[in-house]
């Protein structure tokens, strides 16, 4: 499976399809959330977008085609911790995407800490997902995405 060059949506979000051989097919379908907690301070990619974000994305794809979903959207967050969902403006758009189309079946980030760095709010956002039917997935190794099961933190 192969994947077209992104596409840019208004300014905030990517989309990017999945080519088959057969143009008509239709796939599981996927949102990308991409952060990091510091806004950039080389003013090279103050003016660009961060290489973090660049790198996020690659993974992220590669993830998307490890799973077998394609991209619809993307959500970006720079400068925002990991920190409770009041203070996540992209995230929480992300949730209201997900609501607004209850096709979406995974949500894939960079890591579990750019997810939530909080136990509880981990738990929490964990359960928005699980609610909207959504599966969440990390990348964390690039050659594995990882599937979320909030169980796996409890037993730790």
């Amino acid at each position: 499976m192969d994947l077209t060059e992104p596409q840019r949506d208004s300014g905030e979000a990517i989309i990017s399809h999945r080519i088959d051989h057969n143009p008509d097919a239709t796939f599981i379908t996927a949102v990308l959330f991409l952060s990091m907690a510091h806004a950039p301070n080389n003013t090279s990619e103050v003016q660009a977008e961060p290489m973090a974000i660049k790198r996020q994305r690659e993974y992220g794809l590669l993830t998307a085609s490890a799973l077998g979903v394609g991209i619809i959207k993307e959500f970006i967050e720079i400068g925002v911790p990991a920190t409770a969902l009041h203070y996540r403006p992209q995230l929480r758009k992300m949730l209201d995407y997900i609501r607004k189309h209850p096709d979406i079946r995974y949500a894939i980030f960079p890591r579990q800490e750019r997810f939530a760095r909080h136990p509880t709010h981990h738990v929490n956002l964990h359960e928005h997902f699980e609610r909207l039917g959504v599966k969440v997935s990390f990348y964390e190794a690039v050659s594995r995405p990882i599937l979320h099961r909030p169980t796996d933190d409890q037993n730790n």
